[in-house]
């Protein structure tokens, strides 16, 4: 009895060798959908800003207004391509600092105002 249990399985594990190579690729389809998936919503969403970005950086050029990260408003003065620096006029002070391209959030729209310059308080004493 063992000799005919021993052919039964080895014609069993033939059928389901055949079978099986069909079940391992269904078992790796999750996580290959995930993988899709995950490039989809993450990666490649994230690839596009970084292109928008430098694009943005790179059109910078005297008298741009922009936002720093850091909230500061301020006008471009020197753009020193090679080192990634740019001097920026803080507004309203007038104060010139140098800074990293990378500093800069975003370029002001044209179409919005300048905040309004606050008040000195000593100014209104005298």
């Amino acid at each position: 009895m063992s000799l005919f249990m021993s052919v039964a399985h080895a014609a069993e594990g033939g059928a389901s060798a055949s079978a099986g190579g069909m079940g391992v690729l269904i078992s790796y389809l999750p996580i290959i959908l995930i993988f899709a998936v995950f490039y989809y919503l993450v990666l490649r969403p994230q690839n596009q800003q970084a292109k928008a970005r430098a694009a943005m950086l790179a059109e910078i050029k005297p008298g741009t207004t922009v936002v720093l990260l850091a909230g500061f408003i301020g006008v471009v003065r020197k753009v020193m391509e090679k080192e990634k620096l740019v001097e920026l006029e803080i507004l309203p002070s007038g104060d010139r600092v140098w800074l990293e391209r990378a500093a800069i959030e975003r370029i002001w729209d044209d179409k919005m105002p300048l905040p309004k310059m606050a008040t000195d308080p000593e100014k209104k004493k005298r």
